[in-house]
């Protein structure tokens, strides 16, 4: 059995309807960040992400997020849930680095992400976060 985190974060244009904040202090590039969480937690509670997105009302283009192994084991999996009635796209987080949050961002933009589904933990989770 393995625990799957699956957060989902919303890029900068979806930010307006939800009460997600974040704001920028002075030029000590740090950021504050206030997110909307759900959480869905259970046995086999990965099959019930698309209705977890449709509730949220979200649609549009999808940026899957995971590591290499849990691609495997998950992100894969929720690529071909949600592949129906979104439009999803997947990478790969290598490392924990501000290139790599540069990578994603790159990514958001070219593509015209909606919304980040991360799955797995820390690293993708915080990549995620900053890159939204």
């Amino acid at each position: 059995m393995y625990f799957l985190n699956l957060l989902i974060f919303f890029t900068n244009h979806v930010t307006k309807y939800f009460s997600t904040t974040c704001h920028k202090l002075s030029a000590m590039k740090t950021m504050l960040m206030q997110l909307p969480r759900s959480v869905l937690v259970g046995e086999d509670a990965i099959d019930d992400t698309s209705d977890f997105i449709k509730d949220l009302k979200l649609n549009g283009n999808v940026l899957v997020l995971s590591g290499h192994h849990t691609y495997k084991i998950a992100g894969e999996r929720v690529v071909e849930i949600i592949k129906d009635e979104y439009n999803p796209t997947y990478s790969i987080i290598k490392e924990a680095s501000s290139d790599e949050v540069k990578r994603v961002e790159g990514l958001i933009n070219k593509s015209d992400i909606d919304f980040l589904i991360a799955v797995g933990g820390g690293k993708v989770i915080d990549i995620a976060k900053l890159a939204s």
